[in-house]
């Protein structure tokens, strides 16, 4: 269900994908990208962002136990996971 997570604006989405508003708008106005119109305003669901950038990715996603490990938390200034300091 949609409700389920918080709805997201352009701004918001913008900036989690790195892109200008108005690049999420076009997304919108072309049917690429699912949104809600709230008055002039427009919320994009979490899952139908997920959705986009699946869509949109350039390989199937790996299942999970396919995945390199990612963990980037910092302990004693070290990266884990194997990852070098920056």
């Amino acid at each position: 269900m949609v409700l389920d997570q918080p709805l997201l604006n352009t701004h918001q989405v913008a900036a989690l994908l790195g892109v200008k508003e108005a690049a999420v708008r076009v997304w919108i106005g072309r049917g690429d990208l699912r949104a809600i119109r709230l008055g002039r305003e427009y919320r994009i669901a979490v899952c139908d962002l997920e959705s986009f950038v699946d869509l949109h990715a350039t390989r199937p996603r790996l299942p999970p136990e396919a995945r390199p490990n990612t963990d980037k938390t910092l302990e004693n200034g070290n990266w884990l996971a194997g990852h070098a300091p920056i």
